[in-house]
């Protein structure tokens, strides 16, 4: 949604992890705030983000509702008329302990295969970082994807 500035917007998004290489059953996070879009050129786009939210992991050794900061940035650069590359990076400290906090980091390509239904191919890789896992498990979780998405 765009604000009074045309470079100024607000987001809230809403995630949900299940992954069975974690110390816990599932994670859902909520975060909402401004972003600000610094650059946006026929080839390419940088956006940032700076808000708040909260986090709970079910099932593991902390099952309670952690309040979140959130700094994040999009950048994506035009291939060809079909073709972008793209990352993307959100950091979440928690708000009482720095020391704890996640970084996730995505980058992949897209191509666009039917203009008219919005239908894209997307590769991707996807490094979710825990400062503090759960014992036994790693801080790092890579995860690799191949998809079809319709665009509406």
């Amino acid at each position: 949604h765009n604000l009074a500035n045309p470079n100024l917007s607000w987001y809230f998004s809403g995630t949900a992890e299940w992954d069975p290489f974690t110390g816990y059953d599932y994670r859902l996070a909520f975060h909402s705030g401004c972003g600000w879009l610094l650059f946006d050129d026929p080839l390419r786009t940088l956006k940032t983000r700076t808000g708040f939210g909260t986090s709970r992991e079910f099932g593991g050794d902390l099952n309670d509702w952690v309040p979140e900061l959130q700094f994040g940035m999009d950048w994506e650069r035009k291939l060809s008329e079909r073709t972008k590359v793209y990352a993307m990076v959100d950091y979440y400290p928690d708000w009482d302990d720095f020391v704890r906090y996640r970084v996730n980091t995505k980058a992949g390509i897209e191509t666009m295969l039917d203009p008219s239904l919005g239908l894209s191919l997307r590769t991707f890789v996807l490094n979710r970082y825990n400062s503090t896992p759960d014992p036994g498990y790693q801080a790092n979780d890579v995860d690799y994807g191949l998809s079809l998405a319709f665009d509406f």
